[in-house]
């Protein structure tokens, strides 16, 4: 799985069929990116790609380039 995979997922959990995501994407960048949708994010996140974020690592996702950098450090081949 790709960073296509991770793109449905922000697509599906914001419902926004065009939302594209880049690496230095935030909150404030999607209407929809409330706490509550974040954690819908994170927890959809983990199912598709079979992992588990730890506390510390969700506190270093300051934006989705972070997010891209973790996936790739548990071992998926995420890439722009």
């Amino acid at each position: 799985m790709g960073v296509e995979r991770v793109q449905e997922i922000f697509r599906e959990v914001f419902g926004d069929g065009n939302l594209n995501i880049f690496p230095e994407m935030t909150a404030k960048h999607v209407a929809n990116w409330d706490s509550f949708n974040h954690i819908n994010l994170i927890i959809a996140l983990e199912e598709a790609f079979g992992i588990s974020f730890a506390t510390e690592e969700m506190a270093e996702m300051a934006n989705v380039g972070d997010l891209i950098k973790i996936l790739r450090k548990k071992g998926h081949a995420v890439s722009w």
